[in-house]
């Protein structure tokens, strides 16, 4: 019996079908990490922005207590790149708070915090540059650079 070769049928994908698979799922990849990353920076942007409404809240509470603002100076406000204490109330810097790309305060940390007459405002830098502000006063973060 002679067999006929052209009956036979094949099984699998060819190159062409593996090679549009592959471009498929790459693109996806790509996709799928960009989003990754959006969202990972929109949760640091707003980790910064309660952290500094916190420490904002804090100052106003001991003000409202002690009648002054605190400062530096008589050692009730005092800051590193770990923590904040404010009085005799500690605020622990949690996550990507420390700003390291750009220019950063002399506390190591994308926060600074600027005293005026019965008045504050706490300032945090976020990844793209711009300053961000908390507080009672007016005054321009971005002018008070340190």
């Amino acid at each position: 019996m002679i067999q006929n070769h052209t009956d036979s049928k094949k099984y699998g994908f060819t190159m062409l079908e593996l090679t549009v698979v592959l471009a498929i799922v790459a693109a996806i990849t790509v996709v799928a990490l960009a989003g990754i990353q959006s969202a990972q920076s929109f949760a640091r942007v707003e980790d910064r922005s309660n952290m500094a409404q916190l420490i904002a809240s804090e100052v106003s509470e001991y003000y409202r207590e002690s009648g002054v603002l605190p400062s530096e100076g008589n050692g009730s406000f005092t800051w590193n790149a770990t923590k904040v204490t404010i009085g005799s109330y500690d605020i622990e810097l949690k996550g990507p708070l420390k700003y390291t790309e750009g220019s950063t305060n002399s506390n190591g940390t994308a926060y600074k915090y600027i005293r005026g007459f019965g008045d504050f405002v706490i300032c945090v830098q976020q990844e793209s540059g711009d300053w961000d502000s908390s507080g009672t006063g007016t005054a321009s973060c971005a002018q008070n650079q340190p």
